[in-house]
Parts: structure tokens; sequence; C-alpha cells
């Protein structure tokens, strides 16, 4: 669903502000045990033959587990259950139900839902049995249950950092602050936001001058230090381990040292007390958020030109980054891009300016330019370079391409890495990057409706983001369910 997007900040009245009444209600956590509890027990009866399945039944797991009715309703027949029996995918799905929900909702506190019970634990829940962590760590061979969740996962908030007058955002900083008003409301009238920022006080006052009150309700301002705002990339990698979540620190230089980033390297320190995991110290080993991607059943997709570049880690091969991520990470299978990067990058052609994994073994990329723009050779080499990727069944990925942008120059005539990849993915909405580029802006749009259908399509407009060479992903970054303690 493409949302039809009502800006708060467009030009109003002095001192106007647009109220947007969001209505947000909780189940307590034995609430959601007792209806997960009753719903299990009659389907392990269902599965193991002591009972016959119903509609209404299956209505009832639909409702509450999140399994699609019609899937349980052909287990009313004896032939039907003895295929079910010998199903060994579908039942460890099952026995993961309680365990996989007891990760997402854990009995310390509410659960924040919609209006709608219903349709957010089947959103929810039906992420967490398809994702299945348990299942797909030993169906990969992955060592003591350890997987890097996929952005799709369901999630707690987001985190960003404001930007300041201590920052590259100086010059602009009037024009980059509206664009990340809008990109925060448009996170936290959705989800919870965690802020950092060196002026916490002036950020407080000026979020409750320009949003409503239950969107501000929903947002946590950290006191913190900052050089730059690319959270993306210093922010922690979530990594279910067994049913613990883990919050990997991994060493951040500013791309390999192109740029001071002390300050950005120590905010994870800085914010772990609004967090609930485990601290994992993996500041011997440089490596950005936005370098990699992973579909949380052991795939991890990146780039040689930034992993293996000399200007991190030293320079290592292919080889030893694998040796090196595999069980950090929990992954077994890595996807290597050899080609592709966008004029005006600084990071070495992070993959998330590239092409991004989604669910159903999807893969969205960046398509062709014009054929006489500089970047046509190199996306032309990477197409087929994600054309010849099989997954882990040996199959060819869905690929989805996103419209390549016209160009864009800043005003020195520097052309600026503008790209549709770098969208973020929310509980129940997508937001995209958008450049003022109505049809290729639409295009992108449908383009990310066909990957997450079930999520509405937001757009964000991007243009004073990319002036500084990064855009929305790259501002952002998501935790799981659980992780954010507000």
């Amino acid at each position: 669903m493409i949302a039809n997007n009502l800006d708060p900040f467009r030009p109003t009245h002095p001192g106007e502000v647009i109220k947007d009444e969001i209505e947000y209600r909780h189940i307590t956590q034995k609430e959601l045990a007792e209806k997960m509890e009753v719903s299990y027990n009659i389907l392990n009866d269902v599965v193991n033959g002591k009972r016959a399945m119903s509609s209404k039944f299956a209505l009832l797991f639909e409702a509450v587990l999140g399994i699609p009715a019609h899937i349980l309703t052909g287990l009313q027949a004896d032939y039907d259950l003895q295929i079910a029996k010998r199903d060994q995918s579908f039942l460890k799905k099952l026995q993961n139900i309680k365990k996989i929900a007891a990760v997402l909702y854990p009995p310390s506190s509410p659960m924040p839902l919609s209006s709608s019970v219903p349709t957010t634990l089947r959103n929810d829940l039906n992420t967490a049995i398809l994702f299945c962590p348990e299942q797909a760590a030993e169906e990969n061979g992955l060592t003591g249950g350890r997987t890097l969740l996929p952005e799709w996962f369901p999630q707690s908030g987001i985190q960003i950092s404001w930007p300041h007058k201590d920052t590259d955002w100086m010059p602009m900083l009037q024009e980059v602050t509206e664009c990340y008003l809008r990109l925060a409301f448009a996170i936290a009238s959705r989800e919870p936001l965690l802020i950092t920022t060196p002026q916490p006080e002036a950020l407080k006052k000026l979020l409750r001058e320009k949003m409503p009150q239950n969107v501000c309700d929903r947002i946590r301002i950290v006191a913190c230090p900052t050089n730059d705002t690319w959270v993306r990339d210093y922010g922690f990698l979530t990594v279910l381990h067994e049913t613990q979540m883990e919050l990997l620190d991994f060493r951040f230089r500013g791309w390999g040292g192109k740029f001071e980033a002390e300050k950005d390297n120590a905010v994870n320190r800085h914010i772990l007390s609004e967090m609930k995991g485990n601290y994992v110290d993996c500041l011997d080993y440089e490596l950005e958020g936005g370098s990699i991607e992973t579909d949380g059943r052991g795939t991890l997709l990146t780039t040689s030109r930034c992993l293996c570049n000399t200007n991190r880690n030293g320079g290592l091969t292919k080889a030893q980054c694998e040796a090196a991520l595999s069980e950090r990470l929990g992954v077994n299978r890595f996807l290597w891009l050899d080609h592709g990067y966008l004029a005006g990058d600084d990071t070495d052609s992070h993959i998330d300016t590239l092409a991004r994994l989604a669910p159903d073994d999807t893969i969205i990329y960046i398509g062709l330019p014009d054929a006489d723009d500089e970047h046509f050779e190199e996306l032309h080499a990477m197409r087929e370079e994600l054309r010849a990727f099989r997954t882990a069944e040996g199959k060819p990925f869905r690929l989805l391409e996103l419209p390549f942008p016209d160009p864009i120059y800043d005003p020195d005539g520097e052309r600026l890495p503008a790209t549709y990849a770098n969208y973020l993915i929310l509980n129940r909405a997508v937001l995209y990057p958008t450049y003022a580029q109505p049809e290729h802006d639409q295009q992108a749009a449908a383009v990310l409706a066909q990957a997450f259908p079930h999520h509405d399509i937001v757009s964000v407009d991007c243009r004073p983001l990319i002036r500084q060479h990064g855009s929305l992903h790259c501002a952002t970054m998501q935790y799981p369910r659980t992780i954010l303690n507000f």
C-alpha cells in the first residue's frame, strides 16, 4: 500500500502544529500468554491427532498465532495429519512458537499494540514463525543458534542522531533539521524513536514545538557527543543467540579513516543503559552496518570494495572477512558483489546504496542509468552478478529493480549519491527516500510495494541528506523487539 502522505511540517500559520491523533493501547503479557497457551495447546492436539481441526480453530490460530488458516484447515483429514507429521520443517515451526513469542514479548514489559490486536499479532508472529531463528541456524549449520537479525524482524524502535552545529551540517543546519523533523515524525508516529544529541534540552524544546504530544511521548532523547549523524554505520548490530539478544559493538573509524569518528565510535557505550541485551565488544574489528545485508537465514550480502578495502582492517581477503564474521554474526553464506558504485559516495560502495535483501528470497537493487552515464558499465556488471547468485536451495533470487535517479549535483558541481535502495523497513511501513523526481519517486514506491505488500510505503524527501553523501537508511538504525528499554 502506498501511503497518501500529509506533510505535518508544510508551511502553516506561525505556531500552528498539525496534530496526528493515533490511538495506542496495550495488552499485558498475562493476557497474551493466556491467548497463546490456549491456542498452542489446541494446535498441539490437532497436530498430534488428538483433536479435529475446525474452521473456528483455524481462525483462532490465524488471529492469535499468526498461522494462515488455509494451512491449518487441511489438517482435519487423517491423511493431511500424517503429511503434517512428516513435515519436520512445519513441526519445528510449531514447536518454536512459544519460545519465539517469549523473545518478542518478554514478561517484564507490556506489549504496545495498535487498535487491532489480532492484526498486530498476526504480523509480528507470522514474521517470527517464518523466520524461526533456531530452525534457520540448524538448517544452515550455524553454531550456537546465532543469527544476525534481518531488518524486517519485529522491531522495538529506531535510533537516529540529531544534526548540530559541530557537525559537517553546520552550513545547511536549518535545512537538514527540517529534514530530520520529517524523518523523526515518520518514525515516531509509528514506533518508538531513540535520538542521540549533545544538546538534549534544545532538541526537546524543538520537538515539543513541532510534534504532536502523542508522537513526542514515543521519543527518548539521550545526551551524547557525536561527530556526525550516520548512525547506521556506528550503531549496534543485533544478533539473536538462542533466546538472548546480543548487541555487537564494532569499531567505526569514519569509513576507513576519512573523517573524525572518535565520538561516534563511543556512542554505543553511552546509550547502553537505554537497551536490553547482552553487550558484545567487537571493537577489534572495523565494520559498518550499511556495508552488510542479511536474510536472517545465514546469508550475508556485501561488497568487496568495502569489506576488502585496504582502509578497513588492513585490507583482508574475502576468506579472511568470512572467517572473522561467520561466528560473530551467525552467517555461513556470503554473496559478494565486486561491481557497483555511486559517484560521491564516501563509504566505498556500501551495499545499502546498491542492493538489499528482502523476504521471500528477494533482492531489491538499483537499475541502470542511461548508457552514457558513468555508472552504466559497473551497474550492468553488478546486475549480472545478482542474476548469477543462488539461494541456499540453489534457486535464483527474485530480483526487483529500482529506478536510477537522474543526476543531482551540489552547488560546486559535485555529483551526489542519490539512490532509492537506501530505504528503512519499519514494523508496518517502509520509509523510502525521494529526490523531487516524481516519475522515478513513484516507480520506486511501486517496486517497494511489490516486496513489502503488507507495509505502507512512505516517502521522505532526502535531498538535504545526500548533500553530505548519505540518505535515509544511512541515518537510521533499527532494533528488534525487546531491545529499546522505554
